[in-house]
């Protein structure tokens, strides 16, 4: 499940002899879908929207998969955040994954030559038990991907991850994974990634294959 949401903290420096003060202000999620439960576009078969999450099985790298739905409404281009959790339960070979992300329109962002896409990818590093992470672009369908996390995250079924994508300016993106819902212990902090200002115009959020010519096929709850 997902949401979106930030919280800002400022500093008020008084008069001498005056206390300074700090507050924090939570912004209620702009869009918030913990249900799964309507809206959702669905494509192929390997990625459906049910039992109040999405479930990909045996989602392959080579084929059309996914799910989609609109935010109504278009996010900031400088600024946004994206929360979801994730758990991986199988990887059958070397580079399969699966991508979760924002776009600018409901089609199938690594093909098409109009959508734009920002988000997160879970993959295969090498010889299907190098679960490795990493914040990705798709800009008119051409693909940027960035580091690849330290981290060897793990892909038996039984362990859940907090994912927080920060988009922290036009050209700069953030990436987070914890190990608790309330976001507090740090698994690691994924390189930060140098998107593009023209990646702009997000309307849609998707749950998605990618099309790279690899059977390799990956499963497992968002």
């Amino acid at each position: 499940n997902g949401t979106a949401s930030s919280t800002v903290t400022y500093t008020t420096t008084a008069l001498p002899n005056t206390p300074t003060t700090t507050s924090t202000w939570t912004m209620e999620p702009t869009f918030e879908d913990n249900s799964f439960s309507s809206g959702w576009i669905q494509t192929g078969t390997a990625i459906v929207a049910t039992g109040g999450q999405a479930v990909f099985t045996a989602v392959p790298r080579n084929a059309e998969h996914r799910i989609c739905k609109s935010l109504g409404l278009t996010v900031d281009n400088a600024k946004f955040i994206l929360d979801f959790k994730i758990n991986i339960s199988a990887m059958s070979s070397q580079y399969g994954g699966i991508w979760i992300g924002l776009s600018s329109d409901s089609t199938w962002a690594n093909v098409s030559g109009s959508n734009d896409f920002l988000g997160f990818n879970f993959h295969d590093n090498a010889g299907g038990s190098t679960l490795k992470a990493r914040t990705v672009h798709y800009n008119a369908g051409s693909l940027l991907a960035g580091s690849n996390s330290t981290t060897t995250f793990t892909s038996n079924g039984t362990t859940d991850y907090y994912v927080r994508l920060i988009r922290t300016s036009a050209t700069t993106a953030e990436c987070y994974i914890y190990s608790d819902s309330a976001r507090t212990t740090l698994v690691e902090k994924i390189p930060s990634f140098t998107t593009l200002s023209t990646v702009n115009n997000l309307t849609h959020i998707q749950v998605t294959s990618q099309n790279a010519s690899v059977s390799a096929t990956f499963k497992g709850i968002v």
